[in-house]
């Protein structure tokens, strides 16, 4: 299974945009991710960041984690993200994986105290292969907005 997703080793840099129903207005972001294979397994170490556009000094939000594919993640074709965001988020994500996709969704997610609200209670996360690189979509429903709508979206390309 880990061959299968090699294109997803590496790091990507890129552009994205936010938006949701509680956030007055669109805005955009600068983002680098990367996923560094642990040697022999079929397991990614998976850090992310954001920044303001424009400003690399002006960071916006970063997350780690694990993303567990095949065998560890319950079989052939399945995956697992398991991950910290710097907001007090944890999620716990198992979904599919393949040779051009990873889509996984939130099985529990935990939240600090001092989290700020609204608190989020659903999490979808959809990774695609493109020909430069990878493009993301995030979509998530929260304590004031239950449907899952889209939030973040991104292309990043290689580098």
């Amino acid at each position: 299974m880990a061959d299968q997703l090699q294109w997803i080793s590496g790091t990507f840099k890129g552009d994205g945009c936010g938006t949701y129903p509680t956030i007055k207005a669109p805005f955009e972001y600068e983002e680098e991710v990367s996923f560094e294979q642990v040697p022999g397994k079929p397991i990614f170490f998976y850090r992310q960041k954001t920044w303001k556009k424009g400003d690399p000094a002006a960071a916006m939000h970063a997350e780690s984690g694990y993303l567990r594919l095949g065998p560890p993640a319950g079989g052939p074709g399945k995956a697992q993200l398991v991950m910290s965001q710097i907001t007090g988020l944890t999620e716990v994500c198992e979904g599919t994986a393949d040779g051009e996709a990873v889509s996984v969704s939130s099985k529990a997610l935990g939240r600090v105290s001092t989290a700020k609200d609204p608190a989020v209670a659903e999490i979808v996360r959809e990774i695609r292969k493109t020909p430069e690189g990878i493009k993301y979509k995030v979509s998530m429903g929260t304590s004031s907005h239950a449907e899952v709508v889209t939030h973040l979206e991104a292309t990043l390309k290689r580098v």
